[in-house]
């Protein structure tokens, strides 16, 4: 069974509920800052800016020579053996 999700207490909002009862649209601190460009809406991702405005992610790649996948699991991709070993799911 699923833990049960606290919703918004705000009438006809379905949102999960962050803090003191309400979502993030209607009040809750979401943990994320705005992107401090001038009007932007948009939540910071890194750098205190959205991605539109220059925030950069950087994937690490598959330690394996030549392969450009992106790190999933011990420093390998999937294709690679990043879960070998790893018990299978149920």
């Amino acid at each position: 069974t699923q833990p049960k999700v606290k919703r918004c207490t705000i009438e006809g909002c379905n949102r999960q509920a962050k803090q003191g009862g309400v979502c993030v649209k209607h009040g809750a601190k979401g943990g994320s800052s705005k992107c401090t460009y001038e009007n932007c809406p948009k939540y910071a991702q890194r750098g205190g800016v959205c991605i539109e405005h220059g925030a950069v992610f950087v994937r690490k790649r598959c330690s394996v020579e030549g392969c450009d996948n992106g790190v999933k699991k011990r420093g390998l991709c999937r294709r690679h053996g990043a879960y070998a070993g790893d018990t299978p799911p149920k």
